[in-house]
């Protein structure tokens, strides 16, 4: 992880400083894989990260999403479980009074 930052961060500090023109480029701009790359890869590199942001705001969203859900069903069984409670103590002693907060 420590050398994708340190590459990450190199590539975008060399992305910033002018690049020399290729010496191989043909005069009407066309390029080979590897010129190409070398020129644009600040594009490339902030493609990348741009990519990687909205990937990891989807995983944050569906995961938030899942333990929403979980919460709601337990947050139900517990509402389930004390109204059950609640019942059966006056079934069993009408005549007793149960307290609300319990």
């Amino acid at each position: 992880l420590a050398q994708v930052l340190c590459f990450l961060a190199q590539s975008l500090y060399f992305a910033g400083l002018p690049s020399k023109a290729p010496a191989t480029a043909m005069p009407d701009g066309d390029y080979t894989p590897g010129e190409y790359l070398e020129n644009n890869s600040g594009v490339l590199v902030w493609l990348l990260l741009v990519v990687a942001l909205v990937l990891s705001m989807f995983i944050v969203d569906r995961r938030w999403q899942h333990r929403q859900h979980h919460l709601e069903k337990v947050t139900g069984i517990m509402n389930q479980s004390h109204a059950f409670s609640l019942n059966m103590v006056r079934h069993f002693m009408p005549s007793f009074k149960v307290q609300k907060y319990q």
